[in-house]
């Protein structure tokens, strides 16, 4: 069994390392999550990327924006939970910046916990007043 472990050690620090020069991770306001993606025109990397973490859904091809209007595909993690698991496995291993990014878009979410449990407590109070 270990070198199945080991096997896993490696392709999880090949995902970061991919992440790390391809990926991003944003908060998005709209809807109060984070989410991490990943776009490439070759599918292959993105199945490695995305079996290696265990996590994300694959989209498309769909052509880019690019003048060459390329094919594209891209692998998201939207469910929170999934997001949490990528979190954890990418965060010891990317790059400073990388890291900087990925805790930038936990401390908005965090943030948007926070002013909405205040704005609840301040209905309750108002309620009870």
């Amino acid at each position: 069994m270990k070198p199945l472990r080991r096997i896993s050690e490696i392709e999880v620090a090949w995902a970061a390392g991919f992440y790390d020069g391809e990926g991003n991770c944003c908060y998005n306001q709209a809807t109060g999550a984070i989410c991490l993606s990943v776009a490439q025109s070759d599918l292959e990397p993105l199945e490695r990327f995305q079996n290696a973490l265990g996590v994300g859904k694959i989209n498309g091809p769909y052509m880019s924006a690019n003048k060459g209007k390329t094919r594209m595909w891209r692998c998201q993690i939207h469910k929170q939970s999934e997001v949490a698991i990528a979190i954890e496995k990418l965060l010891p291993l990317v790059s400073t910046i990388k890291r900087w990014q990925i805790e930038d878009a936990v401390e908005k979410f965090n943030s948007r916990d926070m002013a909405e449990l205040a704005r609840k407590r301040r209905e309750r109070s108002l309620a009870h007043a």
